[in-house]
């Protein structure tokens, strides 16, 4: 009699286990279901500076921050580049930004996201932030310059 109901415990146990995890991944299905395959998904590029475009400014780290960054911009050719400033990424994102200097580098690709603080001087970060929405492990030799930016996305906010 005991193992009979340890069975039916156990039954009933599992049952319910599989029939949670069905009703959240249906209860998802159609946030899944908007987000296209990282590999097919657009490219989203966020500069945040304080000035309207990265081109402004006199000072020689400025011009070689833009240099590197519109160099990138025109090779790599993001599906979206948006410039904006520290304080109008409210407009976007419903959540506190972890940024917390007035220069950063956002790019967003389906489900991924990644992002830099400050002007990057070097090329190749901002390549590795590319490659790493396809290969999370693209930035060897970088860990901890480049984070995870976790979002959610206003309503109704798009870029």
């Amino acid at each position: 009699m005991k193992r009979a109901a340890l069975f039916l415990a156990s039954f009933v146990l599992i049952a319910a286990v599989f029939a949670a995890s069905f009703f959240f991944v249906n209860s998802r299905k159609g946030d899944l279901a908007a987000q296209p395959l990282v590999g097919q998904a657009p490219t989203h590029m966020i500069v945040v500076s304080p000035g309207a475009g990265a081109g402004e400014g006199a000072e020689e780290t400025a011009a070689d921050w833009s240099y590197y960054l519109d160099g990138f911009i025109a090779d790599y050719k993001p599906d979206t580049v948006t410039r904006l400033k520290k304080r109008e990424l409210g407009r976007y994102f419903a959540r506190h930004s972890p940024i917390s200097g007035e220069h950063a580098t956002i790019f967003i690709k389906g489900p991924r996201s990644f992002y830099f603080e400050g002007q990057a001087l070097e090329p190749t970060l901002y390549e590795l932030c590319f490659r790493k929405l396809d290969d999370p492990a693209a930035d060897a030799g970088y860990e901890g310059l480049i984070l995870p930016f976790k979002y959610e996305m206003k309503p109704g906010a798009a870029f």
